[in-house]
């Protein structure tokens, strides 16, 4: 396996930082860690929520989670029995899918706020009911 491998040469971005080493000195592989231990971060560490939180999906996806939601809602429902559960199982996703491609034929992301879009995606899970 050793001959298989070759050196990091640099040229590339993921090798810039590698390590190489040649003779295993057990005191200087110490030192390293050592010095590596006693530097300064200079970034802040980023907040995970807040970039979580920007990121937007899209519509279609975000309306395909509403859907299935809603569908796990109306599948919890007691009052079905528990033989009819498979048939309403399959109705229903079949519904979600028919919903979702027309969604995409009339969607028209570009000339719609924020709000525009809650309201549409509300429309859209409504037509499950």
């Amino acid at each position: 396996m050793h001959a298989r491998l070759e050196e990091p040469s640099g040229d590339n971005a993921w090798e810039c930082n590698s390590l190489t080493i040649n003779d295993l000195n057990f005191n200087a592989v110490c030192e390293f860690i050592k010095s590596l231990l006693h530097c300064q971060i200079d970034e802040q560490p980023k907040d995970l929520t807040k970039i979580k939180q920007q990121q937007l999906q899209a519509l279609p996806h975000q309306l395909d989670l509403l859907l299935r939601a809603k569908i796990q809602i109306q599948m919890q429902d007691k009052s079905t029995a528990t033989l009819e559960k498979p048939a309403k199982s399959r109705a229903l996703n079949e519904k979600r899918k028919q919903i979702l491609a027309q969604f995409r034929q009339n969607n028209n992301i570009d000339k719609q706020t924020a709000t525009d879009n809650d309201l549409q995606l509300e429309y859209y899970v409504n037509l499950l009911n």
